[in-house]
């Protein structure tokens, strides 16, 4: 990384050497100074001034509207920007059906959806950022702008005096994402929401994570109640549950082998669906010895091993043998060679490996020939 190189001193010993940017940067870091930055610049007081609480709401607001679309891609186009529609394509976690404009979520949607907040926003703006030079932007100004952003202060305004159109763009793209908020462009100011801080915050983003309530509770007899209102909340549970009922206030659903396996062949594991339920249950769960009942856990893991009892080996079927002895021969070479996959006498039937198939055509026409 060119971070220091080994040198010898005066008297000819084995030294280290500094960069010398790495150096200078080193002791700004440490003691302070250097130059500040463009969002760092002095404001007067905001008069539409907003808390924590405001920004945590409109960060989840925002980036609800983006999972909303992904779970019904169909509807309400509106919702979410070109841009995060852009961004969610290019990711593969929504596609084209057929010639019609219509959209439909992936398998890889499907499981992008059971991850947590943080690992959400960090994928979605690592695809984004894929992006950028198709847009005309910098990918280093874009990203130096983000990691600024990890380090500012939540509930803090920040001025947008100095920056240049492209990253004026930047941050309308970012507040369509719910990572700023924005109140208008000619204001001059914008604030960091909770998502914006978590980008940076690698293995200890549960730590600072958006604070949600979780509002599952999860009976060992396979039911599942979900106190909430939320239609994006609802459709996910959906996705592995029979929704049984719904009520003003709650939600009636179950756990069952044909709504796991439905969800299974979406392209999503047990330990996702485990974990999502884990994330979301109430805090009364809590209270027991297993967030979720083991029960349940190991059913729905066994569910999915059922799934892996048949192993599938892509390979050419020989039928039709004349003889006994010619299927025989055929059999024993096939099997000597390590390329015998089935092989059924009664019926003169035997399958071997596509990378098999050649030598054993070889073999039976040079002893056609004899």
């Amino acid at each position: 990384m060119c971070i220091w190189q080994e040198v010898k001193d005066q008297q000819g010993n084995m030294a280290i050497r500094l960069s010398s940017t790495f150096r200078e940067n080193l002791k700004v870091a440490i003691l302070g100074g250097g130059r500040p930055w463009t969002m760092s610049a002095t404001l007067d007081s905001d008069p539409h001034q907003r808390n924590v609480e405001f920004l945590d709401k409109y960060a989840m607001d925002r980036w609800e509207s983006v999972l909303q679309f992904l779970v019904q891609p169909g509807r309400g186009q509106k919702a979410i920007s070109r841009d995060a529609m852009r961004t969610l394509l290019h990711a593969g976690l929504i596609e084209s059906s057929g010639e019609s404009d219509n959209m439909q979520i992936t398998s890889a949607g499907f499981q992008f959806l059971l991850l947590d907040t943080a690992s959400q926003v960090w994928f979605f703006i690592l695809k984004y950022l894929e992006t950028v030079t198709e847009r005309g932007m910098s990918l280093v100004a874009c990203l130096t702008f983000l990691f600024k952003l990890s380090f500012s202060t939540l509930g803090k305004d920040y001025s947008m005096e100095g920056m240049d159109n492209e990253l004026l763009t930047f941050l309308q793209h970012l507040r369509e994402f719910g990572l700023v908020y924005l109140r208008k462009r000619s204001s001059g100011r914008f604030y960091p929401t909770r998502l914006a801080l978590n980008i940076t915050a690698g293995q200890n983003k549960g730590i600072i994570d958006v604070p949600k309530q979780g509002n599952l509770i999860i009976e060992t007899n396979y039911r599942v109640y979900a106190y909430t209102t939320s239609e994006l909340q609802i459709s996910l549970l959906a996705i592995f549950c029979d929704i049984e009922g719904r009520f003003p206030n709650m939600v009636v659903a179950s756990i069952s082998r044909s709504s796991v396996r439905r969800a299974l062949l979406k392209g999503i594991g047990a330990e996702q669906i485990i974990s999502f339920l884990k994330q979301h249950c109430h805090p009364q769960m809590y209270k027991l010895s297993s967030v979720v009942p083991r029960t349940v856990a190991d059913q729905i893991k066994l569910w999915e091993m059922e799934r892996e009892r048949l192993e599938f080996t892509e390979g050419v079927l020989y039928k039709d043998f004349m003889s006994l002895h010619d299927f025989n021969l055929l059999s024993n070479y096939a099997s000597s060679n390590g390329v015998l996959i089935y092989s059924d006498e009664r019926q003169r039937t035997m399958v071997v490996t596509k990378k098999g198939h050649p030598s054993i055509k070889t073999f039976w026409k040079e002893e056609q020939a004899k």
